[in-house]
């Protein structure tokens, strides 16, 4: 079952992504507007994540992160482990792979590189964030960084294909407004945004 879904994944990430398609089934409607006709900005602060996939009870899981509470737009969300390019990064995979050691401590020479997914853009934080998908061979010792993580999430990536995992839910923007928007519901936390658009992608792969 895990080979199965692990080649299923690799031969599709060798054909076109779906990207915008795929990711704009979770967009909060706020942002649909934003993305009509939109052109990312020049300063953009370039970002990668890593989707870590690894065996568990014969499926295959992924860890999101609870972010700690601090004085900006994501504090206390639901992201992949990842953040900004740093100047000895060589490309997006090595900040992926970097940050996630960092954040949960994961050695990056354990992990299997499978592909990219498409690249985002957050107007919320000014983020252009480029998904990252990898594997290792058996559940992971997290090893949380506890100034930027606060818990580990560990997410069956079945449950997410098969469509329990989502819906509405309303949330309360940084700005301070309160919204209903498409999410994910994983162990209690809602998954909505950016990192809700990245998994519609990767569940994408997964469709005839």
């Amino acid at each position: 079952m895990i080979d199965q879904q692990l080649e299923r994944i690799r031969l599709r990430l060798e054909a076109p992504l779906p990207g915008l398609t795929a990711q704009s089934r979770m967009m909060p409607g706020t942002r649909k507007t934003i993305y009509k006709d939109f052109v990312v900005p020049d300063n953009a602060k370039k970002s990668a994540v890593l989707i870590l996939l690894y065996p568990d009870s014969n499926s295959l899981h992924f860890p999101l992160i609870e972010r700690t509470d601090y004085p900006g737009v994501h504090s206390r969300q639901i992201s992949f482990p990842g953040g900004s390019v740093d100047p000895e990064d060589v490309d997006y995979t090595a900040t992926a792979l970097r940050e996630t050691e960092e954040e949960v401590g994961v050695p990056r020479d354990s992990i299997e590189v499978l592909g990219h997914l498409s690249a985002l853009y957050i107007p919320p934080s000014n983020f252009w964030v480029q998904p990252v998908l990898g594997y290792v061979p058996a559940p992971p010792t997290w090893q949380r960084n506890p100034s930027e993580v606060e818990s580990v999430i560990q997410t069956p990536l079945d449950q997410l294909v098969d469509g329990k995992l989502s819906g509405e839910s309303k949330i309360k923007h940084s700005s301070g407004v309160n919204m209903v928007v498409p999410s994910f519901t994983i162990h209690g936390h809602v998954v909505w945004g950016a990192t809700a658009m990245m998994l519609s992608e990767l569940i994408s792969l997964f469709e005839s």
